[in-house]
């Protein structure tokens, strides 16, 4: 997504290789779209050539990176250890996530995402609704739609269908992080070094 500009449209992020030392996401830093897609997908045959430091977001990061419509988060990375080889690793280095404790190496030969997967937004919302403060009800005036889909890989972290809705420096408000409509979590292979919840980390 954009800066501060709207996009009217849909947004499309593929990885196929390369490192990201922060995070990845789908929307915009406070401009607002209408869909967005990512795509977190290594080549066949290919291993270790995707390094991802942070968390990965389908949607924006501001409050006001808004997602209109819908999220969708693919992942689909290469991972041939066995869960055996994977928990031998988690010896000797501390992720980046936040939300682990565990000690895991810096792993060589597979890769991977060290923090967490959303399919919501850091603080920025999806649909559009508005919540009345005084009820802790919500109305939806258009409803979105928030989808992750787990192929293969190691994640760090935990996957969340919604958003994370934690403030950095701003006042906590409700509607950070916000799925004004629905979520879907389809896990279909990989390993995830703690939980996968069908909500989001603080948000609603």
């Amino acid at each position: 997504g954009g800066y501060e500009g709207h996009i009217e449209g849909q947004t499309t992020i593929e990885v196929t290789k390369g490192k990201v030392n922060k995070n990845i996401y789908g929307g915009g830093y406070a401009g607002e779209v209408e869909k967005t897609e990512v795509k977190i997908e290594e080549a066949e045959g290919s291993y270790g050539e995707i390094e991802i430091k942070g968390s990965v977001f389908g949607g924006g990061e501001g409050l006001t990176a808004r997602v209109s419509e819908s999220t969708k988060v693919q992942i689909k990375l290469n991972l041939d250890q066995t869960v055996e080889e994977i928990e031998v690793d988690t010896e000797s280095r501390t992720t980046t996530s936040g939300e682990s404790a565990c000690e895991v190496s810096l792993r060589e030969g597979y890769s991977y995402i060290d923090g967490s997967v959303y399919g919501g937004g850091d603080i920025g919302q999806i649909g559009i609704g508005e919540i009345n403060t005084s009820s802790n009800n919500a109305t939806i005036s258009k409803g979105g739609r928030s989808e992750v889909v787990v192929e293969n890989g190691y994640i760090g972290g935990s996957v969340f269908g919604g958003g994370s809705g934690i403030p950095k420096e701003e006042t906590y408000r409700l509607e950070m992080g916000t799925i004004y409509g629905s979520t879907k979590v389809e896990i279909k292979g990989g390993y995830i070094e703690t939980n996968v919840y069908g909500g989001g980390t603080q948000s609603r």
